[in-house]
């Protein structure tokens, strides 16, 4: 798993739920208020029997009263607060056709957008809200839940010129600087964004979720060091915030602390000792920081916790492999490719532990890279510098064994074959100076002087404008013994 890539994915899950914003009454916003009806018609116990209650008491008040339009808009509440939503728009469509330009009116359209809201119908909520506004233009609670319904439907622009409008109207509400942070946000506004969190930490400066939001967002507009403050602030908040230090832990990875990465690793491993996911993050960043001991035991507790984890098998492989043990890398990786037999890379690495001893399984492993990936120029590569020192084993074996004579026909089959492997990696990838360098060697074994001599000569080119001092040295001293006459 990428280290960083989390910062990435968990971003969404920083963001509030505008369509649990919209589905509740907006605190701190003016509500109009109606008349009560008599006998008690008002669902004011939040309860189920003080809400029966209130419908009995409304279905009485419509008998004796039919044009009650409060006793509908009350009925329409208590049914809505105990499930029967359908009955609660009836009741909430009634009373606007009882009164239709009334404060009544302003809170049924309200109440019913919300209702319709939660039955499906946004866009007939979107209606209901825009008529509450037209009745009443500094009504924000309205501005506010059909700003949430857009934001839900897509459209953005829409949302935040509506949380816009209620912050106009009530500078101090939290919730709309949230909302609208949320939908900048996801116009790719993260500057935005980032003020309105700003605001919100301002409004309440122990909100954790908004530190976590800004330092995601901040951490995306490549502000590294504030996105690390802010989830410092996060942890020093919520302490056993586990997402808070991962999040930190992968952009201290990016912005190049290493061991402050590993630290928030391990810290997350404490209060969460059974996540693989973080001892393989974990490993990685060991494995990068040159702790090749310290990765495999990371990589050992990712298996113990997933056993059919086909990449912590091959991961650990590559970390025997890098610490020069391809004897105990092989078995991981054959365990990985067992499990994800397409696995690319696994057969790739593989072919690099076996080419320590067994060419012919490395040139196999090789093959299967190109099957699965024709265009991997490095495949190519690889397996041409297989074939080639094959080659070259067999066209001197008489200089290690004078008992065992030299196969020059074969050398030169192996030579052509990794010839033509280099070739190919060259046209995938002309920039590839390894492969020009190595090709080189093949047509001085070949006899070829001056195919040579060019491939040496493009190989220190390439060297050199990658900043490969070292490489470009060695390619200038082949090119200076074979350029001259």
């Amino acid at each position: 798993m990428s280290l960083t890539a989390c910062v990435t994915s968990s971003y969404a899950s920083t963001i509030p739920s505008i369509a649990h914003a919209s589905s509740k009454l907006s605190q701190g916003l003016t509500t109009p208020t109606v008349n009560q009806s008599a006998d008690d018609c008002s669902p004011i116990q939040s309860s189920v029997s003080g809400y029966q209650k209130a419908i009995a008491n409304c279905t009485k008040a419509i008998k004796l009263k039919p044009d009650d339009g409060n006793a509908y808009n009350n009925r329409g509440i208590a049914r809505r607060h105990l499930g029967d939503k359908q009955g609660a728009i009836v009741d909430f469509t009634q009373a606007i056709k009882l009164e239709p330009d009334s404060m009544l009116a302003i809170a049924a359209y309200t109440n019913r957008g919300l209702t319709r809201a939660e039955v499906g119908d946004q866009q007939g909520a979107i209606t209901d809200f825009t008529q509450a506004i037209k009745l009443k233009p500094d009504f924000g609670s309205a501005y506010f839940h059909r700003g949430s319904i857009r934001f839900a439907l897509g459209d953005k622009q829409g949302a935040i010129a509506d949380f816009t409008q209620v912050i106009t109207l009530k500078p101090d509400y939290v919730d709309a600087y949230s909302s609208r942070a949320s939908a900048r946000f996801k116009i790719g506004d993260k500057q935005g964004a980032i003020t309105d969190y700003t605001q919100v930490i301002k409004l309440k400066p122990g909100d954790a979720d908004a530190y976590s939001r800004r330092g995601a967002a901040r951490s995306l507009s490549g502000d590294k060091q504030g996105a690390i403050t802010d989830f410092t602030q996060v942890i020093k908040l919520k302490p056993n915030d586990a997402a808070a230090y991962s999040l930190r832990g992968g952009i201290r990875w990016e912005a190049g602390d290493k061991e402050g990465a590993i630290a928030d690793f391990t810290q997350i491993i404490k209060l969460k000792p059974n996540d693989a996911e973080t001892y393989d993050r974990r490993a990685n960043a060991r494995l990068l920081s040159g702790d090749k001991r310290g990765a495999i035991a990371d990589f050992t507790q990712t298996i113990k916790l997933k056993p059919n984890d086909a990449d912590a098998y091959r991961q650990r492989g590559d970390a025997h492999l890098a610490s020069g043990d391809a004897r105990r890398a092989i078995p991981d990786l054959d365990q990985a490719i067992k499990l994800k037999p397409n696995d690319a890379y696994a057969y790739s690495i593989r072919g690099f532990a076996r080419s320590f001893g067994d060419p012919e399984g490395a040139i196999a492993d090789f093959t299967q890279v190109i099957k699965l990936k024709p265009d991997d120029a490095q495949a190519y590569l690889n397996r041409g510098s297989v074939l080639r020192e094959l080659g070259t084993e067999r066209g001197s074996i008489a200089h290690f064994d004078q008992a065992i004579k030299p196969k020059p026909a074969e050398a030169e089959a192996y030579y052509k074959a990794a010839l033509t492997d280099l070739t190919q990696a060259i046209k995938l990838k002309p920039d590839e100076a390894e492969a020009y360098y190595t090709r080189g060697g093949i047509h001085l074994a070949l006899g070829d002087k001056q195919s040579a001599v060019k491939d040496f000569q493009q190989a220190a080119n390439l060297f050199k404008q990658q900043g490969d001092e070292l490489r470009y040295q060695d390619a200038l001293v082949r090119l200076k013994a074979w350029a001259s006459p």
